[in-house]
């Protein structure tokens, strides 16, 4: 390319070239100058793109002591700017520029690539290679910004960067930071498909509107830094499946909107740190952190999760190694944790969760903690699930019990606040549909291990009482028996008491009514008389030698038969008091 092919424009730039001087074109009108209206520029502004070319590819030679660089502010850059496969040693620098044609640099090694404040239809960078840093700067790219493959040795920076063509960038690697703060947007979906990342990725005050559900696209990304959202908002699945991030995830006060869909989908992936969904953090949709591992904290204090009658958290088979925090959560849809493993302790106190799907409110369902504060702001609007739930120590309040729990198999080592069993039973009562022995027991155990043997028997009976609702009439009518004689031998001395009442009425009604005596009867005595009749295994000789007439011969078999009801009642009694834990 010759000189004295070159428009002024293209002239000034073909002379600053060598030395890296900047060629400003702008006229200083802000409105003049944006890109937007750069049809309106005349040739005193455009510049040809195979001039840039011709120059990043070695049409001129740096001077000495200086480092060559195209460096363009406020011009209109016709065609294609073409670097297939090229080798580019110097600087590319563009600010307030509008590119007809895309920036076309697939497999090529560039220094350094920034486009700041401009308008361009598309960056097609696939296996590109970058030693330094990519930045597309509050830049707008109508088309397509593709960087599937590509390297990456410094900063991916998209800071308020407009993507209406959305990014993608399967396998890319990364050996810093991705920028996307300061008004980030992108209109279609951001693809960072099996991404190799050796700093953060932060996406801080970005907006995002995905395509076919996704805002992001992040499935296997791998992440040596922090991913950071703090602000951003969201219109789609933030797509995180199988992802592997060395520091935190901080969606601190960030908006997640999908309805009707998944927000933040995370299923197996792996987070060295925090995940961090807090204060003023919003989900409108479904958060999924199926089979994800999370090395510290997992926090959504104060965070606003709205599906209703749907699943605001899918977390099965969630491992965490410190606590989940949801302190002041507002959750319209059920919390599912269910199958997870969780180090630290779970903590709802201040929460309030319910309305999900099948009336469920909360899961803990076979998951591991070490501690769970279940103190509410208000009582759970749904079914609380703890079946064969490990919890270590369980801290809750009456006020705010569910109107139905599930506890079959539940295991804690203790509640924070066992309460008399009186005012406890109504929580096991709580647990809807057959009767199931393990809550009474487990409870029973609890108390017993506090010394507390009297509320141990309490509960016990209080199991068996609830057993006895759900047997045939036969059984039933037994089991009342044995209920009211022995308390099903957790109350014995209840059957001294019979013994006594009966033995006395007996003896009053024989004193007044006695038998007819034989021709040398022993002499009869009413109390022993009784005892005689009353006991089916004792023998003092006045129930053969006397026999009553009239009622009292009656009230003699009335009392045989109490008899044998009561030592059989005994008998079943004492047998059960012995075998029980």
């Amino acid at each position: 390319m010759l000189p004295e092919e070159l428009t002024g424009a293209e002239r000034l730039l073909w002379e600053a070239f060598p030395e890296g001087r900047r060629v400003d074109l702008r006229t200083g009108d802000a409105a003049a100058d944006d890109p937007a209206g750069a049809a309106g520029w005349g040739p005193e502004r455009t510049v040809r793109a195979e001039v840039v070319a011709a120059l990043l590819l070695g049409a001129r030679e740096s001077v000495a002591g200086h480092v060559a660089a195209v460096h363009l502010l406020g011009a209109r850059i016709t065609g294609t700017l073409e670097l297939d496969n090229a080798d580019v040693d110097c600087h590319l620098r563009i600010r307030g520029c509008a590119f007809d044609g895309e920036i076309k640099v697939y497999a090529a090694r560039l220094r350094n690539l920034t486009v700041q404040d401009s308008v361009l239809p598309g960056v097609l960078a696939s296996y590109a290679t970058v030693e330094g840093n990519l930045r597309l700067l509050r830049s707008r790219i109508t088309g397509r910004l593709l960087l599937e493959g590509a390297r990456i040795g410094g900063n991916l920076n998209l800071g308020g960067a407009r993507l209406d063509g959305g990014l993608s960038a399967n396998r890319l690697a990364v050996e810093s930071d991705i920028l996307c703060n300061l008004g980030f947007t992108a209109g279609r979906t951001v693809q960072l498909r099996s991404a190799r990342v050796g700093g953060s990725v932060q996406l801080r005050d970005a907006r995002l509107r995905g395509t076919d559900g996704l805002a992001l696209d992040a499935a296997r990304l791998r992440v040596e830094g922090d991913v950071s959202g703090y602000r951003m908002t969201a219109r789609g699945e933030l797509g995180l499946r199988g992802a592997s991030v060395t520091g935190a995830l901080f969606l601190r006060a960030a908006v997640l909107l999908h309805e009707g869909g998944r927000t933040l989908s995370a299923p197996g992936a792996q987070f060295g740190a925090d995940v961090v969904l807090d204060r003023r953090f919003r989900s409108v949709g479904s958060i999924r952190l199926t089979d994800a591992s999370v090395a510290g904290h997992l926090q959504l204090d104060g965070a606003d999760l709205r599906v209703p009658d749907g699943m605001a958290l899918e977390a099965y088979g969630l491992r965490v190694g410190g606590d989940v925090a949801l302190r002041d959560v507002r959750a319209a849809g059920a919390l599912r944790i269910s199958g997870a493993q969780i180090t630290g302790r779970v903590d709802l106190t201040g929460a309030r969760v319910g309305g999900g799907r099948d009336g469920l409110a909360l899961s803990l369902r076979q998951s591991t903690t070490r501690e769970v504060l279940m103190r509410t702001a208000v009582p759970p609007d749904g079914t609380v699930d703890l079946r064969y739930a490990t919890l270590g120590v369980l801290h809750d309040e009456a006020r705010t019990w569910p109107a139905r729990i599930r506890l079959d198999g539940a295991a804690y080592q203790m509640l924070d606040t066992p309460l008399p069993a009186v005012e406890r039973l109504p929580w096991l009562n709580r647990d809807a549909g057959a009767y199931l022995p393990q809550p009474y027991e487990h409870l029973a155990g609890m108390y017993r291990r506090l010394g507390l043997e009297p509320e141990a028997r309490r509960v016990q009976l209080a199991g068996q009482r609830a057993r006895r609702t759900h047997l045939p009439w036969y059984a039933r009518l037994w089991g009342l028996v044995q209920d009211v004689t022995v308390g099903y031998g957790y109350r014995p001395a209840w059957a001294v008491g019979w013994l006594l009442g009966l033995l006395a009425a007996g003896s009053v009604f024989f004193h007044l009514h006695p038998p007819r005596e034989p021709a040398s009867p022993p002499r009869f005595e009413a109390v022993i008389y009784t005892l005689d009749v009353l006991l089916p295994v004792v023998d003092f000789g006045q129930e053969k030698a006397h026999v009553p007439q009239g009622n009292g011969l009656w009230v003699g078999y009335l009392l045989i038969a109490a008899g044998w009801i009561l030592a059989t009642a005994v008998a079943a009694g004492v047998a059960r008091a012995l075998n029980r834990p």
